[in-house]
């Protein structure tokens, strides 16, 4: 009597999962020259060739990890913009969106570093970065401002002040060492640990002035 066929494992998709997960690390702490793709098939124990396979370069592998590990976050965040039609909720949802994006970048440093360390670099990745997941998610963000200072949410600001005070803080939230030069990573996470997304998005919207009555 012959067995029943159930499905087999695809061991070359928890291979290929696996070297995304490692090369989205890479990417995230080394500059794209200095990421070997001969450590990451050794690492996750498959062979060069394997590797041309499934992926062909080592842009490729960059394109890959940054749509695969990055574009479900920005849609979610991008998702939540659309919403801000309702001009009843305007407000709230923007700030909401606003600390969602401080929440990730606690949740998730990493994809914020490897967004950012690209950025800083003159390349055709830095542009991709820029025209498929920043300009879109920027220009719903000077709309959802727009309407709000026409609703009288909030006081008239120039788009590039609010881009600073939110790409600033971003950048400060996943790199903490920063602002105190000498921490090692420990005490980097206890730092960043202690800021709250939404005490900051209050002190972006309402200054740090006491209440007066």
């Amino acid at each position: 009597m012959s067995k029943a066929r159930g499905r087999p494992l695809d061991k070359d998709r928890i291979k290929r999962d696996k070297l995304l997960e490692l090369a989205f690390q890479e990417f995230s702490e080394h500059d794209f020259k200095n990421v070997s793709i001969r450590k990451l098939a050794a690492d996750v124990g498959v062979s060069d060739s394997l590797f041309i396979h499934h992926f062909g370069s080592k842009q490729k592998l960059w394109y890959e990890v940054v749509d695969t590990l990055i574009e479900r976050e920005f849609k979610s965040l991008i998702a939540q913009y659309k919403q801000l039609s309702m001009p009843t909720e305007s407000f709230d949802l923007l700030r909401e969106n606003i600390a969602e994006l401080f929440r990730l970048a606690k949740l998730r440093p990493a994809m914020f570093r490897l967004f950012f360390r690209e950025l800083n670099s003159d390349s055709e990745r830095a542009d991709y970065l820029k025209r498929k997941y920043l300009h879109p998610y920027l220009l719903l963000f000077d709309a959802a401002i727009e309407l709000c200072i026409k609703r009288g949410d909030i006081k008239p600001l120039n788009p590039l002040t609010l881009h600073t005070l939110l790409l600033g803080s971003i950048n400060i939230l996943i790199n903490p060492g920063l602002l105190k030069p000498g921490l090692n990573f420990a005490d980097e996470q206890q730092d960043l640990d202690s800021v709250v997304a939404e005490e900051l998005v209050d002190t972006i919207f309402n200054g740090a002035t006491s209440a007066r009555t």
